[in-house]
């Protein structure tokens, strides 16, 4: 099964036979720096289209920016200036629940770029299971039915029909648990 954390970032894990891969170095599940476009936007890591850039809290913020300055059509601007937080990806969101369609473009836009990825990994492991967690999965309804679309249009067609996509139930909970448990079975 493959873990993606859809955050401030987006992070992953990866549990073949039970245990989580870690690699040579370490650094097995770092799809937020799959690279997807190579001429789209920048990530914070400095380099082009990397999935990091559209499927995370920043992203969409960066997306939901950019339409704002483009001027288009949207009471995106009106709910940040509300807000003592500012312009986030959770009132992205909201307006795209109410409606907003420059909202919901940017969360089937996002639901794209995750479905590319995805589909990436399941032709590159064929796992049962990919679990989404984070809190950009509250706009999950959103974003899932581009996300599964894509899976089925790029990757092979019975690994995609296989797979399960699935939202993580624990919230916030998860990294904790996920640490408690490597502790508790002897893990480093």
């Amino acid at each position: 099964m493959i873990c993606i954390t859809l955050g401030t970032g987006v992070g992953g894990g990866i549990i073949l036979e039970g245990k989580l891969w870690r690699g040579m170095e370490g650094t097995v599940g770092e799809v937020g720096h799959m690279s997807l476009d190579p001429a789209g936007a920048r990530c914070s890591c400095g380099r082009a289209g990397c999935l990091e850039a559209y499927a995370s809290a920043t992203g969409i913020v960066r997306m939901a920016r950019e339409a704002i300055d483009h001027h288009e059509p949207t009471g995106l601007q009106a709910l940040a200036d509300a807000s003592p937080e500012g312009l986030t990806s959770a009132l992205v969101h909201h307006a795209a629940v109410q409606g907003d369609a420059v909202a919901r473009r940017i969360l089937h836009e996002m639901g794209k770029y995750l479905g590319i990825a995805l589909a990436n990994l399941v032709n590159l492991l064929n796992v049962e299971l990919i679990m989404l967690s984070g809190g950009v999965t509250e706009a999950w309804e959103l974003f899932i039915g581009t996300a599964e679309a894509e899976i089925r249009q790029r990757a092979f067609a019975i690994p995609s029909r296989r797979v399960r996509i699935a939202r993580a139930i624990w919230g916030d909970e998860a990294g904790l648990l996920g640490a408690a448990s490597l502790v508790w079975h002897g893990q480093q």
